[in-house]
């Protein structure tokens, strides 16, 4: 991002000078801070949105849990994170793999509640064995949610620097 500071100072006002240093001492850490607890704000409702629409879209599981748990936390002054709990960055990052479906196997309940045989890629083979239970293996392929929520929020930061900037010097 690139900001044109277009100050015409007499050098000789000294009050002018004094105010502007005075204003970047105090008020501008303040908006700064603001300025990045926003835009963390702003990817934290990114993620939660791009997480929900894409189990929307392939029809899985709803993962307004997973959504929940995205957050944002200030760490230390003018520092903030995005923490996303670790199945979820599974869920994203995960190369595409075999899941085979054993007996005590928790997603057994996940095949049983919302498996409804759409093949993603045609590699899963789901039956049912002589007494009613699963078999088979379920083909999982990951769902990138991070880069997709991340990038489409990456405007928000620009416009909140710039904000901080004209609380603190005026209209820049």
């Amino acid at each position: 991002m690139v900001v044109n500071y277009n100050f015409k100072i007499n050098p000789k006002d000294k009050r002018t000078i004094e105010l502007l240093l005075s204003n970047m001492k105090t008020k501008l850490p303040m908006f700064m801070d603001v300025a990045i607890h926003n835009y963390a704000g702003s990817v934290v409702k990114s993620l939660r949105r791009e997480v929900t629409m894409k189990a929307a879209v392939r029809g899985g599981s709803p993962r307004t849990k997973l959504a929940s748990e995205i957050r944002a936390d200030k760490l230390k002054r003018f520092s903030y994170g995005v923490f996303i709990p670790q199945r979820g960055v599974y869920l994203d990052s995960m190369p595409s793999h075999y899941v085979s479906l054993n007996k005590r196997r928790l997603i057994n309940r996940w095949v049983q509640k919302y498996y409804t045989g759409k093949k993603v890629s045609g590699k899963s083979r789901i039956y049912h064995g002589k007494f009613g239970q699963i078999r088979g293996g379920l083909y999982v392929t990951p769902d990138p949610f991070i880069d997709e929520g991340t990038e489409k929020v990456n405007h928000v930061l620009d416009d909140e620097i710039k904000l901080a900037l004209e609380k603190t010097f005026g209209v820049i």
